[in-house]
C-alpha cells in the first residue's frame, strides 16, 4: 500500500501555510512593479501630449517626472519589504522540506533500501528542494508580476483606445489558450527526462561509492563507457524530444508575436492618420501593446518552463509516494524486554517476491539466556533469520515470536532498541571514532565509549592515532582496516547492552589473536548479563562456548544439538563442515 503522493500545489501550500503572512506580503513587489511600469508609460504619453499642444512648461513636465520618482520610491520600498519577507520565510521553509523529506525516506522499510539506489534517492530529495525554489521564483517573478502588469496594461489600453484594446485582448486569449494546451505535453516529457536523470545520478553515486573496487580492478574505462552508453540510449533521446517540442512551440509563439506587432503598428498608424488618436496616445498604445505582447510571450514561455519543471518536480515527489515502516503504528505497541527473552521461529517460510525461496518450514526455539550458533553454507538463509527477527523482512507464512508474542505486534523501533547486532558488513558514518561508537547508545558519555573500546580491544589502537578518538574514519570508514571497523561495530554492540545480542560473522575480518581476545570479552559479557544470543559464523572457533548449534541446509534446520553431540554424528552435516575447517583453528574437544 502506497501513501498518497501530494500534488505540487498541495505540497507547496503545506510548507508556505505556516508563513503565509510573509508570502502574502511579497505580493507588494509585483503590484508595485506593475503600477510603476503603467505609470511610466502614462507619464510618457502625458509629456508628449503636453509638448505637442505647445503649452509645455517646466512645471507641467515636472509633475509627471515627480510621478515617476514617487513610483520608483514605492518600488524600492516594495523590494525592501519583499526581501525582509523572504528572509523571514524561505530559509525556514527550505529547512522544513529537507528535514521532512529525510524523515519520510528514512522511515521506509528495509526492503526499500535493498532495492533502491542511494544516488537516485538523494537526487530526488535535491530535486524536491530545487523544484520548490524554482516554482516559487516563477510564481512571483513570472506569473504574478507579469500577469498583474498584463491586467493593468490591458485595462488601461481598453479605457484609452477601446477598439484597439479589444483586439489585443482577443490576441492575448488565443495565445494563452495555445500555450496552456501545449504545457501538458511539456510536463510529461520533462517527467520522463527527470526519471532518467535521477537514474544517472544513481549510477554515478554507486560508482563513486565503490571507487576503490573500480580502481583495484582497473575498471574506470568500463564504468565510463557504461555511463556514456546509458546516457546515449536514454538521456540524449529524452532531451532531444523535449528540446524539439519546445523549439516548435517557440516558433509558433514567435509568429504570433510578430503578427500582433505588425497588426498593432498598422492599426495605430491608421487611427492616427484619420485623427482618432493623437501622437501621445499612439506612443502610449504602441508602448503598452508591445509591453503586453512581451508579457504574454514571457508568460507563455514561463508556463512551458514551469510545466517542464513541475514535471520534474512530480518525478521527485514520487519518492514520497511509498509506504512507511509500521504504517499501522497506531495498533502496534512497543516491546519492553526486562530479562533475556525466549525467541521462537515457528514453521517459517520466506521468499523474496514470492519467487526466490530462502527459508522453508524453518523452526527454531531459543531459551532465555541461551547462546545459539547458526551454521551453514552461504545463501541458506542465516542472515534472513536475523532480518525476520528485526521485522525488516516479513514471513511468507509462519511466525517469529519473542516471549510468545509475535514480533509483528510490536513497533520496529522498539524491537531495534532491544537488539544489538554486529553485522557482517560494517558501514561507518563519515565522522570521528567517538561518534561512530556512540551510535550504539545515543547520549552515552565519553567515559562509557572509552570503556567499551577497551573491552573490544580497540582503545590501544585508537590512542596511537594522532587525533585519538577525534580521528575521522572517512566515508563508510574507508580509512580503517576491516578488522578495525569490525571492532568498532563490536564496541557499539557492547555499548548498547541489550537483552538480545546477534553476531553476524562478527569476527570474520579479525586475525586469530584478536578474535580470541574479543571472544573472551563477548563471553564475559554474555555470562555477566545473561543475554539471549545468536551467532552466525563460518569461523567455527567463534562457536566454542555456544549452548547449541543449528545447521541450516536448503532453508531449514537439518541438525540441532550441542557442539559435542553434533561432532559424534559420523556422517553429520556439522561434523563434515567442522572437519573441512579444523585445519584453521583448534576447537577445544577430543571428539573427532
Amino acid at each position: 500500500m502506497h501513501s498518497k503522493k501530494p500534488s505540487v500545489l498541495q505540497f507547496i501550500w503545506k510548507y508556505i501555510k505556516p508563513y503565509k503572512k510573509y508570502y502574502f506580503l511579497k505580493f507588494i513587489l509585483p503590484i508595485s512593479y506593475s503600477l510603476y511600469s503603467l505609470n511610466a508609460n502614462n507619464s510618457l504619453r502625458s509629456i508628449i501630449n503636453v509638448v505637442e499642444s505647445h503649452e509645455a512648461s517646466n512645471r507641467s513636465i515636472l509633475k509627471y517626472v515627480l510621478y515617476v520618482i514617487f513610483f520608483d520610491i514605492l518600488l524600492n520600498i516594495a523590494k525592501y519589504l519583499f526581501n525582509m519577507a523572504e528572509k523571514k520565510s524561505t530559509p525556514y521553509v527550505n529547512t522544513m522540506i529537507i528535514v521532512d523529506c529525510y524523515k519520510k525516506v528514512q522511515n521506509y522499510p528495509y526492503v526499500f533500501f535493498q532495492e533502491s539506489s542511494s544516488g537516485n534517492i538523494v537526487s530526488k530529495i535535491k530535486g524536491i528542494v530545487d523544484g520548490f525554489k524554482w516554482t516559487m521564483e516563477y510564481i512571483y517573478s513570472g506569473f504574478i508580476t507579469r500577469n498583474l502588469k498584463l491586467i493593468f496594461n490591458v485595462i488601461a489600453l481598453f479605457f484609452v483606445n477601446t477598439n484597439f484594446g479589444l483586439s489585443i485582448m482577443l490576441w492575448c486569449t488565443m495565445f494563452l489558450i495555445i500555450t496552456i494546451r501545449a504545457t501538458k505535453n511539456s510536463s510529461s516529457l520533462s517527467f520522463k527526462e527527470s526519471e532518467v536523470r535521477h537514474s544517472i545520478m544513481g549510477l554515478i553515486t554507486d560508482n563513486l561509492t565503490n571507487i576503490f573496487s573500480i580502481l583495484y580492478f582497473n575498471a574506470r574505462s568500463l564504468k565510463e563507457r557504461g555511463l556514456h552508453e546509458y546516457c546515449k540510449l536514454h538521456y540524449i533521446p529524452r532531451q532531444k524530444q523535449r528540446i524539439s517540442y519546445e523549439t516548435r512551440l517557440s516558433l509558433v509563439s514567435s509568429f504570433m508575436y510578430l503578427g500582433m506587432f505588425s497588426w498593432a503598428i498598422f492599426c495605430l498608424i491608421h487611427q492616427q492618420e484619420i485623427g482618432k488618436i493623437n501622437i501621445g496616445t499612439l506612443v502610449f498604445c504602441l508602448s503598452v501593446a508591445l509591453s503586453i505582447a512581451e508579457d504574454v510571450f514571457y508568460i507563455g514561455n514561463m508556463a512551458n518552463r514551469l510545466a517542464s519543471d513541475i514535471g520534474s518536480f512530480n518525478s521527485c515527489l514520487e519518492i514520497l509516494n511509498k509506504s512507511e515502516e509500521d504504517e499501522s503504528a497506531s495498533i502496534l505497541k512497543p516491546i519492553k524486554i526486562l530479562v533475556p527473552p525466549k525467541i521462537t521461529f515457528e514453521n517459517v517460510f520466506f521468499s523474496y517476491h514470492d519467487k526466490q525461496k530462502i527459508l522453508e518450514d524453518f523452526t527454531l526455539k531459543i531459551d532465555s539466556g541461551q547462546k545459539i550458533g547458526l551454521v551453514g553454507k552461504s545463501g541458506v538463509g542465516k542472515s534472513s533469520v536475523v532480518q525476520l527477527l528485526f521485522k525488516h523482512l516479513v514471513c511468507t507464512s509462519g511466525s517469529v515470536k519473542i516471549d510468545r508474542a509475535d514480533v509483528t505486534l510490536f513497533t520496529s523501533e522498539s524491537l531495534r532498541e532491544n537488539i544489538s547486532i554486529v553485522p557482517q558488513e560494517v558501514l561507518l558514518m563519515h565522522t570521528n571514532i567517538m561518534e561512530n561508537v556512540r551510535l550504539g547508545r545515543i547520549g552515552a558519555s565519553d567515559h562509557d565509549v572509552v570503556e567499551v573500546c577497551k573491552k573490544a580491544f580497540l582503545n590501544d589502537f585508537i590512542m596511537k592515532l594522532p587525533e585519538k578518538y577525534d580521528t575521522m574514519v572517512g566515508e563508510r570508514g574507508i580509512k580503517l582496516s576491516g578488522g578495525e571497523k569490525q571492532r568498532i561495530a563490536i564496541a557499539r554492540a557492547l555499548l548498547k547492552n541489550t537483552p538480545i545480542l546477534i553476531l553476524d560473522e562478527a569476527t570474520s575480518a579479525l586475525d586469530i589473536h584478536t578474535e580470541q581476545m574479543i571472544q573472551k570479552s563477548l563471553d564475559s559479557l554474555v555470562s555477566q548479563h545473561n543475554k539471549t544470543m545468536i551467532i552466525i559464523t563460518h569461523r567455527l572457533s567463534t562457536l566454542v562456548n555456544v549452548d547449541k548449534i543449528a545447521f541450516l541446509e536448503s532453508g531449514r534446520i537439518v541438525e540441532f544439538d550441542t557442539p559435542e553431540q553434533l561432532l559424534k554424528l559420523e556422517k553429520g552435516y556439522y561434523r563434515s563442515f567442522w572437519e573441512k575447517h579444523q585445519g584453521h583453528f583448534m576447537y577445544g574437544t577430543n571428539n573427532t
